[in-house]
Formats: structure tokens, sequence, C-alpha cells
């Protein structure tokens, strides 16, 4: 039996999901057998600068008042939409308050905020793995992997809207950052053949609702533009879209906690690029709109909300870097141009805002990372000291707010990959370290849950590093694609997984990485 709670819950934090728009729902799931506890609890705290300022403790009679998996609502502190939580849910072995000092048998806490008008779907699992462990704050206990880490902090523009009352229409806490996998496992996956055929441009995109992955192909066909959903096991929808036009390049993005894509597409005569919006990918809408003119492609593109960034060269002026926001209503507007560059990745932020990083041809020997806002602005470039002129870069915001960049060097004789972690203000280099491998190709960045990152990139095979949280690389691991070498690889990060599509010849190749 699944039960929302209505009616008014504590110290004006927690509501019934019939209140205003502007409110969490939250899933309280678990896999803990019935016998184990008799009661959660649930504290909402506000979260003021660094610290909290803790609410009182609700504790919920199991299966009396409510039956897991359950609900609830929390409405922004003092009516402010711009205020952030931190939502704490607790398994008791009784409703009798806790003695001083008392742990929980299972604790589980994420913080987040809220969008004004809307109601956005928060998933809490309460993991049996994380049975009597007991985590310093500020951390929790990982459902999955039952281990500390820091709390998660969720934007809200990753979680998905939702009509008060269908939250628990798929399964509870199914969708999200916090769903627990149905095996409670991470499974690697060897590189399967998804594809055959000339691809001349690709992305791959979590889709977190249905725990899948998003792909968009576009192929030398010249009108086609192929869509994939992925699981663990390979291709489980496919839907060709036409687009009516030559396509020779792709960039796509998936706005986190939807289904919806933000794509565009170059044409062959390089001379516009048409931008398409796809609802619902796999069953094949898609809205075509013109977006711009006179550029070459570029293929690399990132969340921002709901609106994307996408890099492009812009042609006849000395091929700059220019960064465009792209809005979902259509509009489009610069957020920055940078001189003469070689390579640019991007990368969302926890805040909301996004980071690029790309490579300087104006100053040899310097990468630059850029912090764009939230609303588009990008603020001015922070440089990284490097030995020598950066040729590659990837970048991404690890869990404790560190930026983490990889980069290959521009030594043609002795092309390495390389890392610099920099604070969260983007201003000081706090570790620098070598990742190994010879002749890398374009690299790629995910971060992990606990402070950690992997690197990828194509080369003989697609070799693959794992940073961290203390700067510790591990040992290089390689995934061998049959038949030819991978020329270029795409990857994206869900949970402890890892997905990564390959080119190679004229096939894709789709495969899962665990931490």
């Amino acid at each position: 039996m699944r039960r929302s709670l209505h009616g008014a819950l504590a110290a004006a934090l927690l509501a019934a999901c019939t209140q205003p728009a502007t409110q969490l729902v939250v899933v309280v799931d678990s896999d803990l057998a019935p016998s184990e506890y008799a009661c959660v609890g649930v504290v909402v705290s506000r979260v003021e600068g660094g610290a909290l300022v803790q609410g009182d403790r609700r504790m919920f009679d199991v299966p009396g008042l409510v039956a897991v998996p359950f609900s609830f609502g929390v409405v922004p502190p003092d009516g402010d939409a711009s205020r952030r939580v931190e939502i704490r849910a607790e398994a008791w072995p009784s409703c009798d308050e806790p003695a001083p000092g008392a742990a929980p048998l299972v604790s589980r806490a994420v913080r987040t905020g809220f969008l004004a008008g809307q109601t956005l779907r928060v998933p809490m699992f309460l993991g049996a793995r994380c049975r009597m462990v007991e985590c310093p704050e500020p951390q929790t206990c990982d459902p999955g992997a039952g281990v500390c880490e820091v709390v998660p902090e969720l934007p809200p523009e990753s979680l998905s809207p939702v009509r008060p009352g269908d939250e628990l229409r798929d399964g509870g806490a199914g969708g999200g950052a916090d769903a627990s996998p149905p095996s409670g496992e991470c499974t690697p996956v060897a590189p399967l053949v998804i594809r055959a055929g000339n691809a001349v441009g690709f992305e791959v995109a979590p889709r977190p609702a249905a725990r899948e992955w998003l792909l968009l192909a576009s192929t030398d066909t010249g009108v086609a533009l192929d869509t994939f959903a992925l699981d663990g096991t390979g291709v489980t929808a496919r839907a060709p879209l036409s687009t009516g036009v030559g396509a020779n390049g792709i960039a796509a993005v998936v706005p986190p906690g939807t289904d919806d894509a933000l794509v565009a597409v170059w044409r062959n005569d390089l001379a516009r690029v048409d931008r398409h919006v796809v609802r619902d990918a796999i069953a094949g809408a898609v809205t075509p709109d013109f977006l711009l003119g006179s550029l070459r492609q570029r293929g690399v593109a990132a969340a921002l909300g709901g609106d994307a960034l996408i890099a492009h060269d812009e042609q006849g002026l000395g091929d700059p870097l220019v960064v465009r926001r792209m809005a979902a209503s259509g509009a489009s507007a610069v957020v920055f141009r940078s001189a003469e560059n070689r390579d640019v990745a991007l990368a969302p932020r926890a805040s909301g805002g996004a980071l690029a990083a790309l490579t300087d041809g104006a100053t040899a020997g310097r990468c630059d990372v850029i912090a764009i806002a939230p609303g588009g602005g990008a603020a001015a470039p922070s440089p990284v000291p490097a030995d020598v002129a950066c040729v590659s870069v990837g970048v991404a915001e690890l869990s404790d707010g560190r930026v983490a960049l990889v980069y290959v060097n521009g030594d043609a004789a002795a092309r390495r990959a390389s890392f610099a972690l920099l604070d969260a203000g983007l201003t000081t280099v706090v570790m620098r370290g070598d990742l190994g491998g010879a002749a890398p190709g374009r690299v790629s960045v995910t971060a992990g849950a606990d402070g950690s990152f992997r690197a990828l990139w194509p080369s003989a095979e697609l070799t693959t590093a794992r940073v961290d949280a203390a700067g510790a690389v591990g040992p290089l691991e390689t995934l061998t694609v049959a038949g030819a070498d991978p020329t270029t690889a795409r990857a994206a990060r869900q949970g402890r997984t890892t997905a990564v599509v390959l080119r190679s010849g004229t096939a894709l190749h789709f495969a899962a990485l665990c931490d």
C-alpha cells in the first residue's frame, strides 16, 4: 500500500502535497525488511550559508500512519523560493522520542532548493546497505554503496516536475539522483555495437527519470537524426527523426530530470545551424527551428537549467570560440567570445550555472576555466598554469565544490594526460597530477558522488583513469573495441555509472563503467 501525507507537518516547513505549487514532494522508499523498523523520522532544516538551522523531527508510524513508499511536501521557508533546505529521513526501531545520542538504523540526507511556481519530486531511499552506518557531519550514507559521502547537493533544475498525487505512480522513489537501481549495484557493460553506419556526430546524456541513457546520432544520409534509449544491456528503444537538412555535425543536451532534448544540427554547407527541440525523443516528436547562421560546427553542449549552452566556431572572424545560451523559447544570446581556441568543454554546476574550459590559442601554455552564471553571464577566465600548451580539455565540478580540469599537454614527442584540481572559486590550483597514457585523444571528465572523478580518452584503446578525492590516481583501465581503434568518445554520468559511447570505424559502441 502506498500513501501520501495530507495535512500540516512540522515547523511550517513540511506541508501537504495539495499546498501552493512552489514546493518539493519528497518520496521516501526503502528496501529494509518491515520487521526491522517501526518509524520513519523526517527532519527538514534551513541551509543558511554553510550552516544548518535544524528543524524538528517528525515521526511517522509504519505502517500505522504511513506505508512505505510514502510522500510529503516541503514548502520554502518564509515563502522565499530562493531558500535551500536539507531533508533527512531516518528509520527507527520504535516511534518513541530517541534518547540523546541514539543513532537511527538508517539515515539519508540531501540538500536542494525550489523553483518558483513548480512542484518538484525529491526521491530519498533508506538503503539496507546503510544499516548502522554512522556518518560524521556533513556526510550521509550512500544507499547503494553503503559508505559515507558528502550530503548530495541536488540542484532544483535536476529534479523532475510532478503533479501532486502522481509522485508514487512509478514505483515510489523511481527516478532521480537518489533512486536505488534494481540490483542496488552498478553493473559494468563491455562495449556493445548499437548502430552500424557512419555517425558524423553523436552525444549521450542521462535520462534520470527512466534510469536510462539517451543517445542522439546524426548520419551521413543527410536527413536523419537517430535517437536511442539505452540501459545496462543495450538498446531498449530507437526512433529515427527527420531533420530535413543535410547534417554534418550535432550538439545535443538533455536537461537533467527530463526526457526532452535541445539539439543543434549543422548543415553540410556550413551556412546555418538548425535547432530542434525533441520532446519525448523516443516517441519521435521533433520541433525544428532555425537558430544561427555563418557558423562552423563544434558539437559541445551542456544543460543550463531548462536551457542549453552550445559552443561553436564563428566563421570569418579568425575562428574565435563562441558560447551561446540557447533558450527553450528559441531565443539565443552570446554568453562569451574568446580569442583563437583549439578545444572547449562545457559542464553544468550544482549551483545552476555551468563551467567552460578551453585551450587558449592566443596564449600558448595556458588553459582557461570560465564560470557561467545561472542566467547566462560569464565571469573572467581563470588561468590554469600548465608547463606546455593544452591541446584538449575536459572539465567537471566535484561533489565538494572543487573543479577538475583534465588536459592533454602539447608536447608532440611525449603527449600525456594531466589534471589540475581548482578550488570552488576557480582562483587556486590546489593539486596537479599526471594521468599517464601515451598519445591521448580528446579527454572527457565525469564526477562521482564522493569527490572523485574519472577521465577518459581514446587512443589505440579507450583509456580511463579514476582519481579519488585526495588526488590519488588509480590504475589505468582500457576498453577494447573489436576490429578497430576508437576515434571519438562521449561520456556521461548517472549515479555510480559512467556511460561511454565510442565511435570506431563506421560503428558506435555503448559501454558502462563503475567506480
